[in-house]
């Protein structure tokens, strides 16, 4: 795993992390997204068993659609409500977020590298309205 710069923010401050996955490098499994959340939380320092409903942050994955299959350029999202128990109802019009990607390349390494913030703003069109801030 390796990490473009810049360095993913971890200063234990409540947060929404978006990570943009490619649906070709992540469809072994319906569990393979997990390897992208651990590729992150290691970044910052983190492990994956703070992860999970009673973990220190919540997951969100995008479900799978149809226009994916068979589409290489196809993104799908996984979304991390970072320290969920610091805030209960955040105005997501304040709440920090961070947008990153991560890919897989041929030989199994994750790269995850900040995308810039009009990716943010496009995600968080879906994100906001689609996933309550720390609910599993």
């Amino acid at each position: 795993m390796s990490l473009n710069d810049p360095v993913p923010i971890n200063n234990g401050e409540p947060k929404r992390v978006i990570l943009r996955l490619r649906y070709n490098e992540f469809e072994d499994d319906d569990s393979s997204h997990t390897d992208a959340i651990e590729a992150y939380l290691k970044a910052i320092g983190r492990k994956m068993d703070e992860c999970g409903p009673q973990g220190r942050h919540v997951p969100h994955v995008e479900m799978r659609q149809e226009y994916m299959e068979n589409n290489p350029r196809a993104s799908f999202h996984v979304t991390l409500d970072m320290e969920k128990h610091a805030v209960r109802e955040p105005d997501m019009n304040k709440l920090p977020h961070e947008i990153y990607r991560v890919r897989r390349g041929k030989d199994g390494t994750l790269t995850v590298s900040r995308l810039p913030d009009k990716w943010l703003l496009q995600a968080r069109q879906f994100t906001d309205k689609m996933y309550a801030w720390g609910k599993f």
